[in-house]
């Protein structure tokens, strides 16, 4: 009997032990499956959100750009040398253009101030 109980106690510590593994396993599997799953699903989400504020930044940059052409409609600006008109409202005609002093170089080789907002 003494034996019996032993052999008994060994193979239900075995099938413990196999149970447990076998636990740990099906764990893990499911684990990594949940785990794939989530980071996908964060990926989709961080793509449709990443696509909305690309639209919603494109669309405010519009806005702004209309808003700030509209302010230059009526101002026309023309070299003072060669009267060749260098910025009509819009677009500022000339090769070189700084930015940071809002001058064109017109044609005639002369620096012509500008108006020029910068906006991000």
């Amino acid at each position: 009997m003494t034996q019996t109980n032993e052999k008994l106690k060994r193979d239900t510590s075995e099938n413990v032990v196999k149970s447990i593994a076998q636990a740990n396993e099906k764990l893990k599997r499911d684990t990594s499956e949940n785990v794939v799953k989530a980071i996908a699903q964060a990926n989709e989400k961080l793509k449709r959100d990443t696509s909305e504020n690309i639209v919603k930044a494109i669309a405010q940059s519009n806005e702004k750009l209309k808003r700030n052409t509209s302010e230059y409609k009526d101002i026309s600006v023309s070299c003072g040398d060669c009267h060749r008109k260098i910025f009509d409202g819009k677009v500022i005609r000339a090769r070189a253009v700084n930015v940071a002093e809002g001058t064109a170089l017109c044609r005639c080789k002369k620096w012509v101030k500008v108006p020029i907002s910068l906006t991000v």
